[in-house]
Order: C-alpha cells, then structure tokens, then sequence
C-alpha cells in the first residue's frame, strides 16, 4: 500500500505568509462577540451538472465539496498547533458546501465559501467557533467516486478519518487541507501566533482558513495521429474507426482526509520524514493488474464525457488536417504509483468484417512506459505517475495491412547432361544372363 503525501503548496486559496509572529496573550481591546467560521476559494467558473463532472482544470460552480473542522485537544493555551485531533469535539462535520460569495474578500481574488449549520432558518445559522478551542480544517471532492448519495468517511480507531473510492477513469480527486504559514497574515499585515490558528481570536483578527484543494490522481491526455509517411497511406487512414480506448490502472483507494497527529508541513517544526504519513493523502488498494483478480480498463472520456467505446466511436480522420496533426481523443485520470500502464486499442477498419457484413474489431495492446518519458525540458523526469502530474501520451496508429501473397517462377538452369544409345558398342549385360 503506497502513500501519496500533500508536499507541495498548491496556492489556489493562499492570502499571504508569515511576516512575524505576535504573543499568546489576550488583546486587551478584543471584542468576544461570537465568530462565525468562513472559508475561502476561487471565484467559480462554469455550471455543469452534479455527478460525473470529469476531470477538473479550474473550479465549477456547483462542485460539491466537504468540509471538516475539527479541535485540536486541550483548550486555549494547552491546544498548540502539535496538538492532536480531538474527534469527539468536530466542529463542522463532513459538511456540504454549496454557496460562495460574489464578491471576493477585500483585497484579494479570494471568494468567502458558506457553510451553514442550519441552512433553512431564515436568516441561515453558519457555525460559530468555540472560543476555547482551536480547530484544524479539511475538505475533500470526489465526485461520484463513492456512489449515489453523499459520502460517508469513518473515523477510524479515532486515529484518522478515511472514505473509500472506486474510479472509472473519469472522477478527479481531490484532498485539501488549511496552511498556517499560508494563512497568517492578518488585514493589516501582522501574524498571530500560530498556535492561536485556528480560533475565534484568530477570526476576529482576520485570517481565514484557506482550504487548498491538490489533484490526488494522474492524469495521461491521450493523442492520436496517422502513421502516414508519405507512401500512399492517406486512403487507409480515413477508413479507420478508433471503437475504444482502456487505460489498466487500479481502481480502489482510500482517501486520509484528517489524522490525529496531523502536521502542517509549513510549520517550522514540521518534519517531513516522521509526519509525513499525517498529511492528508491517498492509500491505493493494491489489486494486482494481471491474472484473477485483475481490475478493469478505464474508459476514457473525450471532451462530451462520453467513453470510446461501442457506443461512442471515433473516425481518426474527420477532417484534412487530422492528417498531419495529432488529435485529442480525450483524458484519463489514473491511480499513481506505477511505471507502467497497459493501454488498449480497439481498430475498425472500413471493409474489414470478414464475410459478416459487420465491421471487425482487432484489440491492439500497448504500454505507458515511464522509464521512456520525455521530460519537459530541465526537469527530472518521474520514473512513475505521481498525483497531480499530467503526461501527454501520443498514439501513432497504422492500419490493418492486408494478407497479400505474391508467387513468382525462377528460371531453369543448364547444369548437364545425358546421352543414351542402345546401339552402342558397349553392352549392358543383363544379371544372370
């Protein structure tokens, strides 16, 4: 089982860094009027349905994502940012947020997201922090990934809390959490001891928890071109329909949405080494790919989401430039952590039914190989798909070549020769004559 850790700062929701750290104590001036908890994201982009939305290149606007808030143990000072998660005090409960602002906190490209206790009441009650506790957040997004219905993490053990997903190749997954060393920065441009995150008092003076949403899949874009080379080819390429794509990956997984120890990892005294397994992240069955017990290729989607398959199949060629181009056939989002994907091609070829009178299908197998990577220029290349990595795979497809047997006659050579007389002088004497 191979753990993916959140080790990079993907700053989709960041207002700032640290600039200095202030003390523990109590503003003197402080007001104690209860603060109502709010989190921040991106301004939404486009509106398409709930479920199968496919893979995500910016956020949608009725996205459904989860939030939790979560204490840490001890109250007040006791409750330092080492401390761990309290799972029987979760403030905001595996919550669904589906209201954003329209207009972004002052200042910034940053757009309030709301999460209400009750959104029925009138006006609708948000939640409120404890003011003697602090509290650590977490969001998750996974599609359909679990079924109809809203998902239901676990708490497990009461060390983490987990959620079960099963991929076909279209869901995007994404994990986030909330980073002090992101977030704290007040209006004013001071920092707050950390400690104090996050909190009412923290509330009061302006930080927001920003969650920070990371791809936990790879995603391969798949390319086909002709294997035209000049010599005659252009005829056969049109007469080729491309009848499915698969992509072998496994398709089981458990996302770690929060763990009692968790850590920032923008916390000085974070270590990578020891804490990492504390960061959200996603643990991957390992199913094996081959033999009994194989999982299923993935269907890939194109830009509709439909699958290349039976019932959605692609002419390589539609269109004059698609001779010289290559053609975007679509996406796949896979479990990370292999160097080597098995990929399947599915050919039709105009004329080939083989006396049927309905077109023949021939299984083409290949390999996304990453020890054959090319990597962007200056860059090291991974020697396997990690989460939130993107790879272009192009395919050159030729077609089926027909069985031609040609026969051809050599000449005959002299090589010599007999002469035969009976009336020779010799004679052959007949045994026992």
């Amino acid at each position: 089982m191979k753990k993916y850790y959140i080790a990079a700062a993907l700053c989709v929701l960041a207002l700032g860094a640290c600039k200095k750290n202030a003390g523990d104590s109590t503003d003197p001036e402080e007001t104690l009027e209860p603060a109502p908890v709010t989190l921040c994201s991106q301004q939404p982009l486009d509106v398409i349905q709930t479920k199968g939305m496919g893979i995500l290149d910016g956020w949608k606007d009725d996205m459904q994502l989860y939030v939790y808030a979560i204490a840490r143990e001890g109250e007040n000072s006791a409750s330092t940012s080492q401390a761990r998660l309290d799972f029987n005090s979760i403030l905001i409960p595996n919550w669904p947020v589906y209201e954003r602002k329209a207009d972004p906190v002052e200042g910034t490209d940053r757009y309030p997201i709301l999460v209400y206790r009750d959104d029925t009441s009138d006006p609708k009650e948000p939640f409120y922090y404890d003011e003697n506790r602090r509290y650590e957040f977490f969001g998750y997004f996974v599609d359909d990934a679990c079924g109809e219905g809203a998902p239901q993490p676990q708490v497990v053990d009461n060390e983490k809390i987990t959620l079960d997903v099963k991929i076909d190749g279209s869901q995007d997954l994404l994990l986030a959490m909330a980073h002090k060393g992101l977030d704290n920065e007040t209006p004013g441009g001071e920092s707050i001891n950390a400690n104090r995150m996050y909190s009412a008092y923290a509330a009061r003076k302006g930080i927001t928890p920003n969650l920070r949403f990371m791809h936990q899949l790879s995603r391969f874009n798949i390319y086909v071109s002709s294997g035209d080379n000049g010599n005659g080819q252009e005829d056969l390429a049109r007469k080729l329909t491309i009848s499915r794509f698969l992509v072998q990956s496994n398709d089981e997984g458990t996302l770690v949405i929060a763990h009692a120890n968790h850590a920032d990892f923008l916390d000085p005294e974070y270590d990578a080494e020891t804490q990492g397994a504390y960061i959200p992240h996603l643990d991957i069955t390992d199913k094996p790919l081959s033999g009994e017990g194989a999982q299923p290729f993935l269907y890939i989607r194109d830009d509709q989401q439909q699958p290349v398959g039976p019932e959605h199949k692609v002419r390589l060629i539609e269109e004059e430039a698609d001779l010289t181009t290559a053609k975007k056939l679509g996406s796949v989002m896979v479990m990370p952590g292999k160097q080597k994907y098995a990929l399947q091609l599915g050919l039709e070829q105009d004329g080939y039914n083989m006396g049927s009178g309905t077109a023949q299908e021939t299984i083409l197998t290949y390999n996304i190989d990453f020890s054959k990577l090319i990597p962007l220029e200056g860059a090291e290349p991974d020697t396997e798909a990690q989460p939130g990595h993107q790879y272009n795979v192009e395919l050159v497809i030729y077609g089926l070549q027909e069985v031609m047997i040609t026969v051809s006659m050599s000449n005959w050579e002299p090589s010599g020769s007999f002469h035969i007389d009976p009336d020779a002088e010799s004679e052959e004497l007949e045994p026992n004559a």
